[in-house]
């Protein structure tokens, strides 16, 4: 967690960027937290009290703030914000970056979550995120992305049933208070640019959602969905000893991948959402192709009804690959952050799940590079993949 100090030393340098990228709304003038931090840097101000700019970093910042000028909102500007608050975190914090798995979503990768929940919803729930009994979270926030692009889009939540969800629907968790705060204010400017009316966001908190490991109840009648990008790397690795044994004794992974963070998050998730909902997370790829993973897959199957995988390929890890599988393997869809190949997966629990889901695979082609596999994400916002129904050991 950051500190008071560094928490306010991270609002100091980022303040700039953030003013410049709500200045079409009211938000930094309304936003509790925003007014609050910007208030008590105010006052430190007045004493000669600054946190100054590396002296590598003022172009830049003045560069991404002519960028910020001429981004449309929307889109556009969320994943612009997204990459410039990655890159604040790795060079102002680099520790904080990497033990945190601070790893922000690619806006791609976001709508095509996105709209292959919706599709989820309405061919087995016969439902849309509008509805009220539709309660989204997003437990790995980081800043926020997955809302901005959930609120500022019409095809997924309706102009009559915006206001609703935003107020009741939508909650999120993250673990870095920073990033959080963030979140919240990118929240409240996309509600702000859709309807033209500012709302606090209250469903945004800085917390760890993996304490949170109590199921939830069998029979209250909600449509839980789950969205996000859980860390998939070690850096929580024995800081929730119970849960990280409870996914340990479901899923038997190998001992290489036995503290993966995304294992546990996937247990909290399948806990989290009771007797009927979706997950959707993107993750590292290696638990659908390895053969250590059959334990895995296979309780899965069981605790779902339908299984959605979207293979994007990208192994970069040139320990365990020849150079053919390499080029076949294309780009990364998170660039250079990671090396491990992605996939997208949706899991379906209807309120009399039977177990033994049906699997459905699709992957990306061959080759592409990072760009073209977010052109060919493009297409999955608009449309699923051509679905192939196969069994785990094909």
């Amino acid at each position: 967690m950051l500190d008071l100090s560094v928490l306010l030393a991270c609002h100091e340098l980022v303040r700039p960027i953030t003013e410049a990228s709500l200045e079409d709304t009211d938000v930094v003038r309304r936003n509790r937290v925003l007014r609050t931090v910007h208030g008590i840097l105010d006052l430190l101000h007045e004493k000669g009290m600054r946190v100054s700019l590396p002296s590598d970093l003022s172009g830049e910042y003045e560069r991404a703030i002519d960028r910020i000028h001429v981004a449309s909102p929307g889109k556009e500007r969320t994943d612009l914000m997204r990459r410039l608050y990655e890159g604040f975190m790795r060079a102002v914090s680099p520790g904080i970056s990497d033990s945190m798995g601070v790893v922000y979503t690619p806006v791609e990768i976001v709508d095509a979550q996105l709209h292959m929940i919706r599709r989820v919803l309405e061919r087995d729930f016969d439902t849309t995120f509008s509805d009220p009994r539709v309660n989204v979270m997003d437990g790995f926030a980081g800043t926020g992305i997955h809302f901005c692009r959930l609120v500022e889009d019409p095809t997924l939540i309706t102009d009559e049933g915006l206001e609703d969800r935003y107020l009741h629907g939508l909650r999120a968790n993250e673990i870095i208070p920073f990033s959080a705060s963030l979140a919240a204010a990118g929240i409240e400017a996309a509600y702000q640019r859709r309807t033209g009316t500012y709302a606090p966001f209250s469903g945004c908190r800085a917390a760890d959602t993996l304490d949170d490991v109590s199921p939830q109840r069998e029979d209250d009648g909600m449509i839980r969905v789950i969205v996000g990008n859980p860390p998939y790397g070690t850096e929580f690795a024995g800081t929730h000893p119970r849960l990280e044994r409870r996914a340990m004794a479901t899923y038997e992974p190998p001992a290489n991948g036995a503290r993966n963070g995304f294992l546990a998050a996937l247990r909290w998730a399948s806990d989290h959402i009771g007797s009927q909902g979706v997950i959707c997370f993107v993750t590292t790829a290696r638990w659908i192709r390895e053969p250590s993973y059959t334990r895995m897959r296979a309780r899965l199957a069981d605790e779902f009804d339908d299984i959605y995988v979207l293979d994007l390929r990208g192994d970069n890890e040139y320990h365990r690959s020849d150079r053919q599988h390499l080029r076949q393997e294309g780009g990364n869809v998170f660039d250079q952050r990671t090396r491990s190949p992605i996939a997208i997966t949706v899991l379906s629990r209807k309120q009399q799940c039977h177990g033994q889901a049906g699997i459905h695979y699709g992957v990306c082609g061959p080759y592409l590079t990072a760009r073209d596999k977010k052109r060919f994400l493009g297409h999955i916002v608009e449309e699923d993949p051509l679905w192939s129904k196969r069994s785990w050991d094909e």
